[in-house]
């Protein structure tokens, strides 16, 4: 006769419970090797960090407005000359030193592409209907324009003063525009504006007996040949009708 049989539980069939184990010395040691070593490299960056932005400036206010030119900027040091040393755009004026002024500022319009245009805070021009070339100048040839201007009126004997003035057509009606006048403010707001921070400096002169004031000091400049060669890469070469009003698909905040 088959018999059935029922298995008796006992003491080594029931599963065991898990007994956490301890880690071992090797572990523990390499779990804080581990930790120092990742708060070493941490407070590496951290005073890396801080040395980085130690010797920045920090920009506080309104932030730069876009410029086509900002992504060729570069700064160098500078050192200005003595102001006893000549340059070629010094002295009585001679055709090679109107010619040195000349080549300083006078490259026109430059030419921007219409995503370019869009970045701009203020409308510029199509140069033409269809034309996906928009025209923009810098600011700071015109206010090298000005100041050669300002240098000619010093010597009236060799320069004209007939384009001084002209009549200006404006909404509240005609007016005389003096270039001159102009001129002298255009380059007070730019001088306020870019505000040159670096300090003159006072040294003892043994001659004189006294402090004398110094301004040939290390400045921090922009790269002017960068700048210069921008504008001489976008020059625009071909005739602009400039009686001619284009009107295009961009908005800007200040479109009546």
């Amino acid at each position: 006769m088959a018999h059935e049989y029922t298995a008796l539980s006992g003491d080594d069939d029931h599963p065991k419970p898990d007994v956490p184990r301890s880690p071992s010395i090797g572990q523990r040691h390499k779990l804080i090797l581990a930790l120092v070593a990742s708060n070493v490299v941490l407070l590496a960056c951290l005073l890396a960090l801080g040395m980085h932005q130690s010797t920045l400036v920090r920009w506080r206010g309104a932030k730069p407005l876009y410029s086509p030119v900002q992504d060729i900027i570069t700064y160098e040091s500078v050192l200005f000359p003595k102001p006893q040393e000549k340059s070629r755009y010094h002295g009585p004026p001679t055709d090679e030193v109107d010619q040195a002024w000349i080549d300083l500022y006078d490259l026109g319009m430059s030419a921007i592409p219409k995503s370019q245009a869009a970045r701009l805070p203020n409308r510029t021009e199509p140069f033409s209907a269809g034309s996906d070339t928009y025209l923009v100048s810098l600011t700071v040839f015109h206010n090298l324009h000005c100041l050669n201007m300002i240098r000619k009126s010093l010597w009236p004997e060799r320069y004209s003063q007939a384009h001084r003035y002209d009549v200006v057509h404006g909404i509240g009606g005609d007016y005389i525009f003096d270039h001159l006048d102009h001129c002298v403010n255009s380059l007070r707001l730019a001088l306020t504006c870019a505000a040159d921070i670096t300090p003159h400096i006072w040294r003892w002169n043994e001659k004189s007996q006294q402090s004398t004031g110094r301004s040939n000091v290390v400045h921090t400049c922009k790269n002017w040949d960068a700048i210069h060669e921008w504008a001489e890469r976008t020059r625009i070469t071909t005739h602009y009708n400039y009686t001619i009003h284009v009107l295009d698909d961009l908005v800007f905040p200040d479109d009546p």
